[in-house]
């Protein structure tokens, strides 16, 4: 089976970096990386096992062996259900956050926060859906200001809470979030100085797209969303003597149009759903996205009202999201990776540490570096950030203290003996961690490694060190970092 162009271009970067330092490891890279490289030991998407497992990378963070097994007991499309609509208000995470110290009132405690909620979360897809959206509207810190950093947190619950809602209703409540409010100068904007940098933004970045408007739209916009502002206090209020009530021409209509005017005309626009759906298609799917599946789904949002629950149904149930070229094909975002790891080999931890870990790896929650959010991509994977990524593997292979957040029980995750043979060690962790989706010579590599044959037996009491170098090999395989 060829390789991928995502996993060529992180088999060259890695192999400027950590990877190389490492005998097996760059061995792994050579033989699964190679033009003509060997078949992984199993096909992609093949068993029921395999589609859940790729649901759950994609929809979610990962899934332990217990979640999956749970998962696969239900069927893909019950597990979908759950996905999409969770059983109950309740969210497991609470549990574990009302038991944890934080203080808010710091940047490094409320991205523990959030990072602790993602680990944890009973309701995956809709954390997914707060980090997706906290890309699309993207607003930082750095500009809303440390002292209001409960602005943020109030943001990030608006995008929990609408987060598989109506597409509408979240672009009505984003246009009157304070934080957005200060972030594109929306409280700057008055009937007499109209400031253009939300309207602007609105339709390139949260709607529409470049070439889909003109100069004239985005002064309308800009009139329109006068008197939407903050108070003393930080809340959103409109002010009617501040607001611009005359005509305005926008998007080819005419009228007395406020804000609320503004975004009803967006969200019904045709480009507006090719949009979403082209930038849901590449977060989810593939990148470049199918042109296919995105006229599919804008043609789903437009009819459903501008459901995103019924969009996401329609495109985790497209024959495009199980084809061998949407599996392992989109790099892993440092949040992805992050919990994913901790979720996958259920690690327990209160997310200390984990802030400089994400930022190390170059993505800071609550602080994206522009209003576009982060680049994503073939960004993520660049010399410093690859080196990062090994660090991070291998400190999750030293870990031997619960303490320390990052502890992993290989032989406890894996349900094995005392004494398990080599096969039954590399084989489980590599079906666990990417899938089975390494050649048969990266697989023979592995059990070298351990200084067995596939059915030698291991003592994992007497070779811990040998258990935990595993590990880290195959976290540090180009393949753990896709999704």
């Amino acid at each position: 089976m060829a390789i991928s162009p995502t996993q060529a271009r992180i088999a060259r970067r890695a192999g400027l970096t950590a990877l190389a330092a490492a005998p097996v490891a760059g061995a792994l890279t050579a033989v699964r990386h190679t033009q003509d490289g060997a078949a992984p030991t199993k096909a992609p998407l093949q068993d029921e096992r395999s589609r859940i497992a790729h649901l759950y990378r994609r929809a979610g963070f990962g899934a332990s062996p217990a979640e999956l097994d749970a998962a696969v007991a239900r069927g893909y499309d019950a597990s979908l259900d759950r996905l999409l609509s969770p059983a109950d208000d309740h969210d497991a995470a609470d549990d574990v956050l009302n038991q944890t110290d934080f203080d808010l009132a710091k940047l490094d405690d409320s991205q523990r926060w959030w990072l602790v909620r993602m680990r944890y979360t009973s309701r995956p897809l809709i954390e997914k859906m707060a980090l997706f959206w906290h890309g699309h509207f993207a607003t930082a810190v750095s500009k809303v200001g440390i002292k209001q950093l409960a602005l943020m947190r109030q943001q990030n619950d608006l995008f929990r809470t609408q987060a598989l809602g109506n597409f509408h209703d979240l672009l009505l409540s984003v246009s009157k979030d304070p934080a957005m409010l200060i972030w594109l100068d929306g409280r700057l904007n008055h009937k007499n100085v109209p400031n253009e940098n939300y309207g602007r933004e609105l339709m390139e970045l949260f709607t529409m797209g470049i070439g889909n408007y003109t100069e004239d739209d985005v002064k309308a916009a800009a009139h329109a969303f006068t008197g939407w502002t903050v108070n003393r206090d930080f809340q959103y209020v409109f002010n009617p003597g501040d607001h611009d009530a005359g005509s305005k021409t926008f998007l080819g209509k005419t009228g007395t149009f406020n804000g609320g005017d503004v975004v009803d005309m967006l969200a019904a626009q045709p480009a507006t759903a090719k949009f979403l759906a082209r930038k849901l298609t590449r977060y989810f799917v593939s990148d470049p996205p199918d042109s296919g599946l995105v006229a599919s789904l804008a043609s789903v949002y437009l009819s459903s009202g501008y459901d995103l629950r019924a969009v996401l149904r329609a495109l985790f149930k497209s024959d495009e999201f199980m084809t061998a070229g949407a599996y392992h094909s989109l790099i892993k975002s440092p949040a992805e990776l992050v919990i994913g790891t901790l979720r996958t080999l259920d690690v327990t931890t209160d997310g200390t540490g984990l802030p400089g870990i994400m930022r190390t790896l170059g993505q800071e929650l609550f602080n994206p570096p522009s209003v576009a959010g982060w680049p994503a991509g073939d960004s993520w994977i660049a010399t410093n950030t690859v080196l990062a990524r090994n660090n991070f593997a291998n400190s999750i292979a030293v870990a031997q203290k619960p303490e320390s957040g990052l502890l992993a029980n290989v032989a406890s995750l894996l349900s094995l003996p005392s004494v398990a043979t080599a096969s039954s060690l590399a084989d489980g962790l590599t079906t666990l961690l990417v899938d089975g989706d390494l050649s048969g010579e990266a697989q023979q590599a592995l059990y070298a490694y351990l200084g067995a044959g596939s059915g030698e037996a291991v003592d994992l009491s007497k070779q811990d060190a040998k258990v935990r170098g595993l590990l880290y090999l195959t976290l540090a395989t180009p393949e753990y970092n896709l999704n």
